[in-house]
């Protein structure tokens, strides 16, 4: 039978020359005994048995230490209280020897006993034997007197069996605790020196990751360092290549000259944008990038980034549409505080990558508010989509959704790794959705501070209305919508042929004229142009405003509907910002200027804060456009700014080093001596 003894903590080795010990003890004791001359004739024939049987025993152990039969632990007990009881063979003797040598005999028999003891019983199995012995030696000896007639010297022997029971419980006890405690020690001592093993690898284990932890991060700062320097050494001579490129343009050449420049302007604002895309993926790994916190209007923002990806989609003949859900959005309503030029950066960085990603079909901008009054702009776009593994690496920096499309489309890889690096930093969120072979969605949260520093003029209450466009065509009820929203004063109409307009208009009086007419340039029955030809044939239209809506707008299409009487060419999709430009009637339109164009630089402003405003939104877009603002407004620049600014600004200006010049505007230079 299977056997675990409490000072199985000992282990075989352990166990054995225990059992040793005492054969040896019990061999020394008998020894000296026979040499002092107490040993009786019984003594002298029990001692040798009594040192065979524990041999044998010590043998069997030393044999299988943990694994003893019952018949061997209880032979081990019944040596165990022979030994501690010992002591009663001296003391029932008529001459018990010297008291000091019965006093040294005493403690090791009585020991002795609770090791072989704890050697082969559990520690309760062991302390209950003893507090049995002890219950035994303490009963009353008129019991025993009454019970079994014991002859007298045993009464008188029995106070002390009894103190010899009481030693022996007290040494049971005593040697349990302190073979807990040996125990214990012994098991943590391996558990102790392996944690303190396990402590000195993980320490350096951590300091050799620390190590490579700030070699890394120096080794970061150092390409991002290297990447801020050499861009902007690049993008200063690119400035002054584009700004000499556009003023070349300016003037008149022959067609051949004309196309080659513009090719060169096409190729430096693609180099321009790549090293703007990687300072900025260098100041957001740096974190050096610094928001602003200016006041801004949702729909300026989405007629930039709209103005800055129609080419691309004109070039695709995709279909750009946009729909604001809420007027809350609109006007002074939808006013924020934040980054302008990064809010700008974003959305475009979206729509260009949608727009770079479909090669038929429709790209959608969706702006509507959430519970708490943040912004939500969702992009969606009928092109290729994107499958669960592309989708999973897809704002990892450098990286595209598949691995030859940074051949096949161009660009870096870090667009949208940038714009969900802003969008946190601006304290929102980028997310993304797509299903392969039916396009993708992006959202982006965007909870902008309120601000109420940004009114907008009032313009005049329209009174009617007219919107011709198709019954189904995208957008259109987008477009109705903005049209109510910005006007809601006027009774809007709205037909759906060209046949119906011209119907609608005949029965206009002169006197009362319509105040604007939207027309789509494609209709069922006829063209925008055409409708307009036949209404301005019969004499003057009745209509103060006439605007027509075109997908495609190129100069050709611009100039013929000039020509055929209509006040602005506007591309769809329509925008806010332009639409309310259109319905501001009391102001006129410059014949030329399509809401479409670059930021209507033309139309002087007497506001300084505004002016400024363009100016540094320009300059921080290393926008090229920024040399026409100034050559239109370098005079009212001079006298807004105090001398020593403005001289910096000219300065730098003339040198198309927009750095500096940004610099200079906001007053965070000197001018040099």
């Amino acid at each position: 039978m299977k056997t675990r003894p409490t000072l199985v903590v000992l282990g075989p080795v352990g166990t054995r020359w225990l059992f040793a010990l005492i054969v040896v003890s019990a061999l020394g004791a008998w020894a000296s005994e026979a040499t002092m001359g107490l040993l009786d004739p019984n003594d002298r024939i029990g001692y040798p048995c009594l040192v065979a049987a524990f041999s044998v025993l010590t043998v069997l152990v030393w044999r299988r230490p943990r694994r003893l039969r019952h018949w061997q632990r209880w032979g081990v007990t019944l040596l165990a209280l022979y030994f501690s009881l010992g002591m009663l063979a001296f003391t029932l003797r008529p001459d018990p020897g010297p008291s000091l040598y019965t006093l040294a005999s005493f403690a090791p028999w009585t020991l002795g006993g609770c090791l072989l003891l704890f050697t082969t019983w559990r520690a309760a199995q062991a302390l209950l034997i003893s507090l049995g012995l002890l219950a035994l030696m303490l009963a009353p000896p008129t019991l025993l007197r009454f019970a079994l007639q014991p002859p007298h010297w045993l009464v008188d022997a029995w106070p002390l069996l009894a103190n010899l029971a009481l030693c022996q419980t007290m040494f049971c006890f005593a040697l349990w605790g302190l073979s807990r405690q040996l125990a214990r020690l012994i098991q943590l001592a391996p558990a102790a020196g392996a944690l303190a093993t396990a402590d000195d690898l993980v320490n350096a284990r951590l300091a050799e990751l620390e190590r490579s932890r700030a070699a890394a991060e120096a080794a970061s700062r150092a390409k991002s360092d290297f990447l801020a320097n050499i861009g902007h050494e690049i993008r200063t001579p690119m400035n002054t290549v584009l700004g000499q490129t556009r003023l070349l343009l300016g003037g008149r050449l022959p067609a051949a000259q004309r196309g080659q420049l513009q090719e060169v302007a096409r190729a430096g604002e693609v180099l321009v944008k790549l090293i703007d895309g990687l300072l900025d993926y260098a100041d957001l790994d740096a974190g050096r990038m610094q928001l602003a916190a200016e006041p801004l209007r949702l729909e300026l923002l989405l007629g930039s980034a709209f103005d800055a990806v129609r080419p691309a989609a004109q070039a695709k003949q995709l279909e750009l549409l946009c729909e604001i859900g809420s007027t809350e959005l609109l006007g002074s309503a939808g006013a924020r505080r934040g980054d302008a030029a990064r809010l700008t950066q974003l959305i475009t960085e979206l729509l260009t990558n949608a727009v770079k990603f479909t090669p038929v079909g429709q790209v959608r901008l969706t702006a509507s508010l959430d519970a708490d009054g943040a912004w939500r702009l969702r992009v969606r776009d009928s092109g290729v989509g994107l499958s669960a593994e592309q989708l999973a690496r897809l704002f990892t920096p450098f990286a595209q959704a598949e691995a030859g499309a940074t051949r096949r489309f161009g660009g870096t890889g870090l667009g949208l790794a940038i714009c969900r690096a802003l969008a946190e930093r601006m304290g929102g969120t980028l997310t993304a959705r797509s299903t392969p072979g039916r396009g993708s969605e992006f959202e982006l949260l965007l909870p902008l501070p309120a601000c109420l520093e940004l009114p907008l003029p009032p313009i005049a209450q329209l009174r009617n209305v007219l919107l011709v466009q198709a019954a189904h065509s995208a957008g259109h009820d987008a477009l109705l919508g903005l049209v109510k929203a910005l006007a809601p004063t006027a009774r809007v109409e709205q037909v759906a042929q060209g046949g119906q307009a011209l119907a609608r208009l005949a029965g206009t009086p002169a006197n009362q004229p319509l105040d604007l007419l939207l027309v789509d340039w494609v209709l069922p029955d006829m063209e925008g142009g055409e409708l307009l030809a036949r209404l301005g044939a019969t004499g003057p239209p009745p209509v103060r405003r006439v605007a027509l809506l075109s997908a495609f707008d190129t100069p050709l299409l611009r100039e013929r509907a000039l020509r055929q009487g209509a006040h602005a060419l506007c591309a769809k999709p329509l925008l806010p910002h332009t639409l309310r430009r259109l319905l501001d009637i009391e102001r006129p339109l410059p014949a030329a200027v399509a809401p479409t164009d670059a930021p209507d630089l033309s139309a002087p402003s007497t506001n300084p804060a505004t002016l400024i405003s363009e100016l540094d939104s320009l300059l921080s877009d290393a926008d090229s456009h920024a040399l026409t603002l100034w050559e239109q407004h370098g005079s009212a620049f001079m006298e807004i700014l105090p001398a020593q600014r403005a001289k910096a600004l000219a300065g730098a200006m003339q040198r198309f080093d927009f750095d500096e010049a940004q610099a200079a505007l906001r007053g965070e230079t000197q001018d040099k001596p």
